[in-house]
């Protein structure tokens, strides 16, 4: 026996080929070039040029030790070009991770950071794919980070990040006076990854800043 569409049927019905029609377009990730971006982190950050990022080295480069557990296959503590060249095409690339939301959580001395201002600076090895991402912390210590508008690559996506490695700058001053520690902003010794399966996802990343 035939069914009659009900008026709320066809109502339901239209919502949702509207929704189907006028869903956002996937992004695509940004164009790697993971072969220069691993010759050129080695380059900046493997100072005695064994063809290692060591530990000790591993010190002076914030966004590769946040993910190391996700870098470092072998589990030596250490990193090799082809890691990183394996990691941006595993994590990043094939993913298919094109803008994410990401937020951070901000603690000085355990108390909640508000009114602090959060950069994402690019790891320099990685080039220009990428670009710098902001936020303020709210009275929770909270911040959503993005892009600015002129960087998201279309217009029907306002807010974001692209999947990358980051340095991480916190930075608040008060009466004229940074009361941040520069190893959080001009000398940070912070970093961060945006991917779909980063270690904080899908919750915020958070940092705990001491004196």
């Amino acid at each position: 026996m035939r069914r009659r569409l009900t008026i709320a049927m066809l109502a339901t019905l239209v919502i949702l080929v509207a929704g189907c029609r006028y869903q956002l377009p996937a992004l695509k990730p940004p164009k790697f070039d993971k072969e220069a971006a691993s010759a050129a982190a080695m380059e900046q950050y493997d100072s005695n040029a064994d063809g290692k990022i060591d530990k000790t080295e591993l010190k002076s480069a914030p966004g590769i030790s946040f993910s190391l557990d996700r870098i470092d296959t072998n589990e030596n503590g250490e990193v090799t070009a082809d890691e990183i060249s394996d990691m941006i095409q595993e994590k990043w690339i094939d993913s298919g991770g094109g803008i994410m939301r990401v937020a951070v959580e901000v603690t000085l001395r355990n108390k909640p950071l508000s009114g602090a201002t959060v950069t994402f600076e690019p790891e320099a090895f990685l080039g220009d794919v990428i670009h710098p991402a902001t936020g303020e912390t709210d009275e929770t210590g909270y911040a959503a980070m993005s892009m600015a508008l002129e960087h998201m690559p279309d217009e029907n996506n306002r807010s974001g990040c692209k999947p990358g490695l980051y340095l991480v700058r916190i930075s608040k001053e008060v009466d004229g006076k940074e009361i941040v520690p520069k190893k959080y902003n001009t000398e940070t010794t912070l970093g961060v990854e945006v991917a779909t399966r980063a270690s904080y996802m899908p919750g915020a990343a958070q940092f705990n800043l001491r004196k």
